[in-house]
């Protein structure tokens, strides 16, 4: 009986909130990080178009995404560059947002959005050390001490904190150990930060956007990653794996090649993203987790999870569909 009244109490919870949202206006802001192109991009122009004031962070104040966010009204988008390798630029976008806030007394930090992301294909044995330091860095520290500068102005606001996570954090994949490695932590430390956060009146929350590869940029630069990896690989590396690392990185070429030669930036089409970032930003009681995915996702995701551990390991191999590795005749 207190299984079932509480199972009601939270249908009652969702259903009564499912057509509320919370009131805004210009003067809640919100801070999107990663917004020269793809997610970002989206997130940040979908932001400025319900009204609230955005600030969107760039790796490159000249990339396509910041000029094209630069030509909206410039009184509720300001651009501001973001390195989250670097500790002073995170201070100072903290210090953008509070001379917002100074120069605004209405002005209040309403939700930081953690999109800004890197990733990188390649075996283990393949990365470089900076390739996997970045991944780290940017993906999962960037975040965590994002986030924790702005605490004093998120629990001032009872803001919240939304992190863009991955289907890499709930089933990791070969090929990309450290983003894999990356996004699982930041899933994690969302996890942590919702309990501790909730007693402050600050929501925490988790949202998987789903793939987008032929809509971002993100394997844009995966050539010049393979180029590195060779020229830094050893010789009994280069030896062992032979053809299979060029054939490997020849398959992606195909889907970064399409990212490279698309100069213009655009908007991600996926109406269900849409809905999931507003509920996300708006719901009096949002989810801890939106997950964006096609059916075929969430079957793999489902049988990954039953079958035993080898038909598993199995089904991930045909799900990457990534080139075989053949053994050496050598």
């Amino acid at each position: 009986m207190a299984a079932a009244s509480a199972s009601l109490f939270v249908l009652y919870r969702r259903y009564s909130s499912s057509h509320k949202s919370l009131k805004f206006s210009q003067s809640d802001i919100v801070l999107v990080t990663g917004c020269d192109s793809g997610i970002g991009y989206s997130a940040a122009k979908h932001c400025h178009k319900l009204g609230f004031s955005v600030v969107a962070s760039v790796i490159d104040l000249h990339s396509a995404g910041a000029k094209s966010l630069r030509n909206l009204d410039d009184k509720s988008m300001s651009i501001i560059k973001l390195d989250l390798k670097n500790s002073s630029d995170i201070g100072s976008c903290v210090e953008h947002v509070r001379g917002l806030i100074a120069r605004n007394s209405e002005y209040r930090l309403h939700a930081i959005i953690n999109n800004a992301g890197i990733m990188i294909f390649g075996e283990l044995e393949w990365q470089v050390e900076d390739m996997i330091r970045d991944q780290i860095q940017v993906n999962l520290l960037g975040p965590i001490l994002l986030t924790k500068s702005f605490m004093p102005l998120l629990r001032k606001y009872q803001g919240r904190v939304i992190n863009v996570s991955s289907h890499c954090a709930l089933e990791a994949l070969p090929g990309l150990p450290s983003y894999c490695a990356s996004k699982s932590g930041l899933q994690a430390f969302n996890n942590s930060l919702r309990v501790e956060c909730a007693k402050y009146g600050v929501a925490v929350i988790s949202l998987i956007p789903g793939s987008f590869f032929d809509q971002t940029k993100i394997l844009s630069q995966q050539p010049q990653h393979a180029s590195k990896m060779y020229e830094e690989m050893s010789a009994e590396c280069k030896e062992f794996y032979g053809e299979y690392f060029h054939v490997y990185h020849s398959y992606l070429e195909a889907v970064s090649s399409l990212q490279r030669n698309n100069e213009t930036v655009k908007e991600i089409e996926d109406e269900n993203l849409y809905k999931n970032f507003t509920d996300a930003l708006t719901s009096p009681n949002p989810k801890a987790l939106y997950k964006n995915s096609p059916w075929y996702y969430e079957a793999h995701h489902l049988l990954f999870k039953i079958l035993p551990t080898s038909w598993r390991d199995h089904l991930v191999v045909k799900f990457m569909r990534m080139p075989k590795f053949e053994v050496s005749a050598s």
